[in-house]
């Protein structure tokens, strides 16, 4: 509540390869703003509005990804619970160094290369 967010971030894709956020409250009743948003072969995805209480959003780890802004118009209080919650599993060092690449991991370079490389069917 009061505005929070956190910046745009990844992580190493291993060892954990897949992010999970579990939410556990329910938007438009206990939280009216915020959301995790991430890019998916440039293209933003916001999910603001879209994961409802017990529902898990399940993601590739290195893709970049952020919490959206909470409404300024709702006042944060460390006594008040409301706003929104989420649980999440990461089992990786929390402060690791990230990629030496400008994407993680160089995925942008690897999925440019592999769409260079001819297909082939086989028989």
């Amino acid at each position: 509540m009061g505005g929070s967010f956190f910046g745009r971030h990844w992580h190493p894709l291993n060892p954990q390869k897949v992010g999970t956020i579990l939410a556990l409250n329910q938007y438009g009743k206990d939280y009216t703003s915020g959301g995790t948003g991430y890019v998916i072969n440039d293209h933003i995805i916001e999910t603001e509005g879209f994961q409802d209480m017990g529902d898990i959003i399940l993601f590739r780890y290195d893709l970049p990804h952020w919490v959206s802004p909470s409404s300024f118009a709702d006042r944060f209080s460390w006594e008040d619970p409301a706003g929104r919650w989420v649980a999440i599993l990461p089992y990786y060092d929390p402060w690791g160094a990230p990629a030496d690449k400008d994407e993680p991991q160089g995925w942008k370079t690897h999925i440019q290369s592999a769409k260079n490389v001819p297909s082939t069917a086989t028989v």
